[in-house]
């Protein structure tokens, strides 16, 4: 079995950073603000992001290039992943 590191399917954050463009700073403080990403932790306690919050930070990335606002793209995270309620929805949308 894989570990951690050695799976193609998680991503350091100076991998994220390079390879996503979005600096490490900027994920930490979205994690901390935003609670996304929920990046796992290897047994240094190194973030380690999963494929399906990589496909997001893409989406996000591209919505920031757009000109939507860091606050406006995180907060669709609860949107794409299903578990906010219509009203939210309906907010994402508005925005």
């Amino acid at each position: 079995m894989p570990t951690f590191l050695e799976d193609p399917r998680v991503m350091t954050i100076a991998a994220v950073e390079r390879d996503r463009g979005l600096p490490k700073e900027t994920l930490r403080v979205w994690e901390r603000r935003y609670g996304f990403p929920k990046p796992l932790r290897d047994g240094n306690g190194e973030r380690l992001y999963p494929v399906d919050q990589l496909v997001t930070l893409r989406l996000f990335r591209r919505l920031m290039v757009a000109g939507q606002r860091p606050g406006q793209v995180v907060g669709l995270a609860a949107c794409l992943a299903g578990s906010c309620s219509l009203q939210v929805v309906l907010a994402c949308a508005d925005r």
